[in-house]
């Protein structure tokens, strides 16, 4: 495997890539939520966002491991968010 490595910048970002999100392989998870890398900013790389599929294919990517009910609480979130959004809109 390579090593995780950052996107130069804020234009490198793909706005159209989207995450993966498979059964995890990892002891009590269950959830791999994937696909993310690093992007360089003011603020060093403290921001993750999608890779494409070609970014994926030369990169590891940045994974993050969720418990069932951690799984759950972070949908109930991201569903009242965008019903919020949907609203303004």
């Amino acid at each position: 495997m390579s090593e995780i490595r950052a996107l130069n910048g804020l234009g490198d970002i793909d706005k159209g890539a989207r995450l993966q999100v498979e059964e995890s392989l990892t002891p009590d998870m269950d959830i791999v939520i994937g696909g993310f890398g690093p992007v360089l900013t003011g603020f060093g790389t403290r921001l993750l966002t999608p890779f494409n599929e070609a970014q994926m294919e030369e990169d590891p990517g940045v994974f993050v491991e969720l418990t069932y009910e951690q799984a759950m609480d972070l949908n109930a979130k991201l569903s009242a968010t965008l019903n919020k959004m949907t609203r303004k809109r």
